[in-house]
């Protein structure tokens, strides 16, 4: 778990750095997109629920199915949520649902002093 959650915190660390530097572009972009680009950036899909698929596979995707059926989402979110390669939308929310407050620089300082 450990591993997981570091594997976790280091990924945000790189979006929080590559979006405020501008490397990292996904504005006015389809979430297909978006997936996309994290991908061929090598972002992780979301380590602690891979790990948590291990640990418990039948629980996690229980839980997720019902979080599914609560949500109203438009045909596109609904398309979009698996990409060619496999991974889904909620794979990469440990990134998109970042507050915008993480993308300060005051934020990336701290972020680059601790890793």
């Amino acid at each position: 778990m450990l591993a997981a959650e570091s594997k976790k915190l280091n990924n945000q660390a790189r979006f929080i750095v590559e979006k405020i530097d501008g490397i990292l572009l996904l504005e006015n972009k389809k979430r297909q997109e978006i997936i996309s680009e994290l991908v061929a950036r090598k972002y992780d899909p979301d380590p602690i629920r891979h790990w948590k698929l291990k640990q418990n596979k039948d629980e996690v995707l229980e839980e997720e199915a019902s979080d599914d059926t609560s949500d109203n989402e438009d045909e596109e979110a609904r398309a979009a949520k698996k990409s060619s390669r496999g991974e889904t939308k909620s794979d990469y929310d440990y990134l998109m649902h970042l507050n915008m407050w993480n993308l300060s620089r005051e934020k990336k300082g701290r972020t680059a002093s601790s890793t």
